[in-house]
């Protein structure tokens, strides 16, 4: 994908509009819209483990993967991502 991506930002900011280039400021703006989604698709479904043990994280993915429970320092609030606390992951009904 990284490839594809850079395919399409060069045909589009040198042929974007109307077969002339981007200006530079043009280019600027979507560069920073780029940064802005990014960082808020990081903040919404990226978990933080940085304070959790490399074992408990991946006792973590084992249980998910095989569709186990599971319950550990991986399901604090600390740890989830925004929208693992907005759903309610690994909370009892």
């Amino acid at each position: 994908m990284g490839k594809l991506g850079g395919l399409v930002a060069t045909i589009v900011f040198s042929y974007g509009s109307q077969g002339d280039p981007l200006g530079a400021q043009t280019i600027f703006v979507i560069a920073g819209f780029s940064c802005l989604m990014g960082l808020i698709t990081t903040i919404l479904f990226i978990p933080n483990t940085t304070m959790l043990e490399l074992s408990s994280v991946d006792q973590l993915w084992e249980a998910r993967l095989a569709d186990r429970p599971y319950s550990g320092p991986a399901l604090a609030d600390m740890n989830l991502s925004y929208l693992e606390i907005w759903l309610d992951v690994g909370k009892e009904a």
